[in-house]
């Protein structure tokens, strides 16, 4: 993982291959497994951003029952690429594989053109 997991909203970039017919939104869950400890879960999903909404929404965190009932969904999960109300759960790893791409060919033009730069600097 990089960079798009401490900033997720540079994760976007990946939506024109990912979600070309929709938008590509993020849905945060915060809950609290104990006092002083606050768990945030991040999931990207492609579709329609207002098609479900949450038990986060509403609260501040989630309670011990929400949470344990996401815990047993996650575990007989709704894996990447399944669609749920109008949605569709994008996997971690393809969006860090387009996102990263896009971004390590970006990094690579740019220093390819300051070496162009500075080797006609150094012919002249």
């Amino acid at each position: 993982m990089g960079l798009g997991a401490a900033i997720p909203s540079i994760n976007k970039i990946a939506k024109p291959f990912l979600c070309p017919n929709g938008d590509m939104f993020l849905e945060k869950q915060r809950f609290n497994p104990y006092a002083g400890k606050v768990v945030t879960s991040n999931i990207w999903y492609c579709g329609d951003e207002n098609a479900i909404s949450t038990p986060a929404e509403s609260k501040n965190a989630m309670t011990v029952d929400e949470l344990k009932k996401m815990q047993e969904t996650m575990k007989s999960g709704m894996p990447a690429g399944i669609q749920n109300d109008g949605r569709t759960r994008l996997g971690n790893g393809m969006i860090f594989l387009c996102a990263g791409s896009i971004y390590g060919l970006i990094l690579f033009v740019l220093l390819f053109i300051v070496m162009l730069a500075k080797g006609k600097r150094a012919e002249s």
